[in-house]
């Protein structure tokens, strides 16, 4: 059983939706949180065996400055920071580690693009946060890329916008034990703001998925196409063998900067939310939530039936949880027992 959080119509509250195993949604409500982020990143994170949603960088929503914190959302009304090495937006990060480590790579902060990263640990008794040094740089300089974990050495890099504000093909793995990159196939459509994952095939346990959807084109519009590869279960031969991207099942409208994140068990990737038109993002938007799924080599989009409260909403974050996590516990207003996304999306920044 999964759900999610969002940004509801005022800015201090998320959405909190519970969603059964067939993405059928239960109940939906929302909860009040001390700041709200647009443009961040994150993930979840584990603190004595329990998932804890960290959210780290992008712009407050109440100051309009590039944040420098991380937060740990640990319960619904208590939040635990602790700084990044620098500020930044439009980052991407993975955890590592077993779950302790946050890994946060490029972005920028006013007219610096990063290749830079940077380590967040995550400890002590309210699941505090710490900076412990700067990580692997990346090969170039990225803003608004995506990674997805292949498995739990492997993972992989796709798009974003270069430091000369064009939009990117390339993709690169890296092996996380080694902290090596490698080239890989290029994307046939070069994209930023896009949603991107890892899933399994339903009925063929050895096959995975890389996938690429929706974000704003080489050409600055936005784009409803979808890219996927095959990959291997055994991570092992993800470095050396990856074929050609191939367009997959296009979405059902041209969306960028939707909200993106794959379930717990890899079965299923949600889009949702996010801009129709790059030109006028906080005018133009969408209020639905897609699901992607495959099965005997072929990738599907079905429809949620349930519609995010702001359709002008985009610059979100999207973090799955099972309904084990301790928030659902420590409110007595949370009645829908799962948080799944934090969304502080908000009026969408110009580059």
């Amino acid at each position: 059983m999964y759900g999610f959080l969002g940004e509801s119509t005022s800015r201090s509250k998320i959405e909190v939706i519970r969603l059964a195993e067939d993405m059928t949604m239960r109940c939906a409500h929302s909860l009040t949180i001390a700041t709200v982020l647009s443009d961040a990143t994150g993930s979840i994170m584990f603190h004595k065996g329990e998932p804890v949603p960290v959210v780290c960088g992008g712009i407050n929503s109440f100051t309009q400055v590039v944040n420098q914190m991380c937060y740990s959302l640990s319960d619904p009304f208590e939040q635990y920071s602790g700084p990044m090495l620098s500020p930044r937006v439009g980052a991407a990060s993975l955890v590592i580690d077993d779950g302790r480590t946050l890994w946060v790579t490029g972005g920028y902060s006013d007219s610096t693009i990063y290749k830079t990263t940077s380590y967040t640990q995550i400890g002590g008794s309210n699941s505090t946060l710490a900076s412990v040094g700067s990580g692997e740089d990346l090969i170039f300089s990225r803003r608004y890329h995506c990674m997805a974990k292949i498995d739990q050495s492997t993972a992989i890099l796709l798009g974003g916008k270069s430091k000369d504000g064009k939009f990117q093909y390339m993709t690169w793995s890296i092996d996380i034990n080694v902290m090596e990159w490698r080239p890989k196939m290029s994307l046939n459509t070069g994209r930023s703001r896009h949603v991107c994952g890892v899933l399994k095939d339903l009925s063929l346990p050895d096959m995975k998925y890389v996938i690429a959807a929706g974000g704003e084109a080489s050409d600055g519009i936005v784009t409803d196409t979808v890219e996927v590869v095959i990959v291997p279960e055994n991570g092992s031969n993800f470095h050396s063998n990856f074929a050609p991207w191939e367009y997959g099942p296009k979405l059902p409208e041209a969306i960028s900067n939707p909200v993106g994140s794959t379930t717990g068990n890899q079965s299923k990737i949600l889009v949702i939310g996010g801009s129709t038109s790059s030109e006028h993002p906080a005018v133009l938007g969408t209020s639905s939530v897609y699901v992607m799924s495959c099965s005997a080599l072929q990738c599907q989009w079905g429809k949620l039936d349930y519609e995010i409260s702001r359709p002008d909403a985009n610059n979100g974050l999207a973090l799955m949880l099972p309904p084990t996590n301790p928030m659902e516990v420590r409110s007595s207003q949370f009645e829908c027992k799962a948080v799944n996304m934090y969304r502080g999306a908000l009026k969408r920044r110009s580059n």
